[in-house]
């Protein structure tokens, strides 16, 4: 296995343990920063976070289209789905099946209902004027035990409301592939198959991963952070997308390798070359609220003691309230701290007061148009921030050492 031994991170001390995931298993969730431990008042309110995100379930209609300012239309025409939203919904909906045991296998279901709606939408082109690189013969020669749930076509586009018929731009206005929304996509994949006990969902996160890594990737340089969606790549490498690649890849194997599947697929060789291409990187610290929550995301993994120091000394300039414009943003700050350990106490009570239903973002959230194009994107990561058990390291899963 081309992942580390299994040893416990920095920011498991104390003995902390992590949650299964499994359906039925409400337990303490408290892994690596103290969770909510099935607080009633924290269930509901996930519940009411995600109704209003994708409506009422179980339903016919579930889940319903995000808003025409949030995600652009499907091919039929019948949904709008956002790959960065809902990666945040599926987990959303695992943290209530681990909160609200007694309606757990009701919440997976909605999870899978959400994962197949969004595959639908954003693993196809939304009309033909707007390509999308169908997948090669080698493509389907390698990954032929997931035929059933390919679409025929390569990775899955981020669902943005605008897009080019060719090409895409070099910022992020138009649709594409952005890696540090696919990884998301692929980590919610593999938390799905974990919870649900769905090996066939696990080999599915694989082959995706597998399939979009040949696109991403190349030798010696890394994940580019962007392709259009035909699959041509837009200049521009960062290490801590291949740093990104590495974790969710090796929690793939990890998991492959529990289940006996790597006789199916195995990442090992995709692990060796972004190891390889990283050559020792560190991930520096960032004030960026979103970035600095997913630093703690990836640190759970990586042990990276200069980066862990850079992200405490910098925690206030990422909690400031002056980033509550742009809530989402603020909440990945606050699933960071929730993600931090015993290394981030200070961090830990700080968010719960900024969760709480008093703090500011409870205010900016009640005075949000839901026509604002963050409405859905804003919901999601709330609830996941109030229950981020899904992002947490298990126990199982070895440190991830470049």
């Amino acid at each position: 296995m081309s992942t580390s031994p299994k040893k416990k991170s920095r920011l498991v001390e104390s003995g902390q343990q992590s949650p299964s995931l499994s359906v039925g298993a409400g337990g303490e969730a408290a892994g690596r920063a103290a969770s909510p431990q099935a607080d009633s008042a924290v269930t509901a309110e996930i519940h009411s976070l995600l109704t209003d995100v994708y409506g009422p379930w179980p339903s016919s209609t579930f889940p319903q289209p995000l808003s025409k300012a949030e995600a652009g239309p499907s091919a039929e025409g019948d949904q709008r789905r956002y790959l960065w939203t809902d990666a945040f919904g599926v987990m959303g909906f695992l943290a209530l099946a681990s909160q609200d045991p007694d309606n757990a296998e009701v919440h997976v279901g909605a999870a899978r209902s959400l994962i197949e709606a969004t595959e639908r939408t954003l693993g196809r082109p939304r009309d033909a004027s707007l390509p999308m690189e169908r997948e090669t013969e080698n493509d389907r020669k390698l990954t032929s035990f997931d035929a059933q749930r390919s679409t025929g076509f390569v990775g899955l586009r981020i669902g943005k409301v605008r897009a080019l018929s060719e090409g895409t731009d070099a910022g992020m206005t138009f649709d594409g592939m952005y890696w540090h929304y696919v990884d998301k996509w692929l980590f919610a994949l593999l938390r799905f198959a974990q919870a649900s006990g769905d090996d066939e969902m696990l080999l599915h996160a694989a082959a995706v991963a597998s399939k979009v890594f040949r696109r991403f990737f190349r030798e010696g340089r890394g994940v580019y952070w962007k392709l259009s969606t035909d699959g041509k790549p837009v200049e521009g490498m960062t290490d801590d997308d291949s740093l990104s690649a590495l974790v969710v890849f090796s929690c793939i194997q990890c998991a492959l390798e529990t289940k006996g599947k790597t006789g199916i697929i195995s990442l090992n060789k995709e692990i060796d070359a972004l190891r390889t291409a990283l050559g020792g990187y560190h991930s520096p610290g960032t004030s960026d609220p979103l970035g600095w929550g997913f630093k703690w995301w990836k640190a759970q993994w990586t042990c990276d003691e200069a980066c862990i120091r850079q992200l405490l000394q910098r925690g206030d300039a990422a909690l400031s309230e002056r980033h509550a414009g742009l809530p989402f943003r603020l909440y990945g700050a606050l699933i960071g701290c929730r993600l931090s350990g015993t290394r981030g106490a200070d961090l830990q009570r700080r968010a719960s007061s900024l969760l709480s239903k008093d703090g500011l973002l409870s205010q900016v959230d009640r005075s949000e148009d839901p026509e604002s194009g963050l409405w859905g994107i804003n919901k999601v990561m709330r609830a996941v921030a109030l229950d981020p058990s899904a992002m947490r390291r298990r126990e199982d899963e070895p440190d991830v050492v470049v």
